[in-house]
């Protein structure tokens, strides 16, 4: 149909040398024929119009509610508030960590906490704390990965940028770490330590492989009993 329009204007003279129309368009009001055994009649110009605002694209978080309600509609109900598995997972934030599927848990198994790294912070100590106190947790697992962002990142240069641009100062810190293994050890250490905690003697550290999904134990011995 553009063709047609194009050539029908080239025949009549309409537009720019080559027959592409220049600013105004067009349009064909009755039968028309050209020398290409196109149709050929007369023209009505039509001046040039901005171009028509186009809807905005679909956002990621528009997929998310269509596939809510799509998961909604076989939902097979609510579970009970406290873990079935009596068990609390501090893990990082990082995408790539299915703990679910790895870890062959059930919506209702368990609590997941989650920061990036997996930094054991007071934050972290409050939730883990309400998990045991409240909701009848017993169980800690603390789940660090490789690849994480948090390696080598320089929490000093981080803030200052952050205060740089906006005039306020953290009052956090994200620490980074060079030691994965280590880095594990130090944070069920911190779990153990915390008195706010009922149950410290099952707390056990692992690294989660994102290249094959498996977990690696890394032995650890604490003092600290319950």
């Amino acid at each position: 149909m553009r063709a047609a329009l194009l050539c029908a204007a080239a025949e009549l003279g309409v537009g720019a040398p080559g027959g592409q129309p220049a600013g105004d368009v067009a349009f064909a009001t009755g039968p028309v024929r050209c020398a290409h055994g196109r149709l050929r009649g007369s023209l009505r110009i039509v001046p040039d119009s901005p171009e028509l605002p186009q809807p905005p694209l679909e956002s990621v978080i528009d997929h998310v509610i269509e596939s809510n309600r799509q998961y909604a509609q076989t939902f097979p109900g609510p579970r009970p508030t406290p873990p079935a598995l009596h068990l609390a997972v501090v893990t990082c934030m990082d995408s790539r960590l299915d703990l679910f599927g790895a870890l062959g848990l059930q919506i209702g198994d368990a609590h997941l906490i989650r920061n990036a790294g997996g930094v054991v912070t007071d934050d972290v100590l409050r939730s883990l704390a309400i998990s045991q106190r409240l909701l009848g947790t017993r169980e800690i697992a603390v789940i660090h990965h490789t690849e994480c962002g948090m390696f080598n990142f320089d929490d000093v240069e981080f803030r200052y940028r952050l205060t740089k641009e906006s005039g306020i100062e953290p009052q956090w810190r994200v620490p980074g770490f060079t030691d994965l293994e280590l880095d594990v050890r130090i944070s069920v250490d911190r779990i153990k330590q915390s008195l706010w905690l009922e149950h410290r003697n099952s707390v056990r550290g692992f690294i989660f492989d994102v290249a094959s999904a498996e977990i690696t134990e890394i032995s650890h011995t604490s003092p600290i009993q319950d």
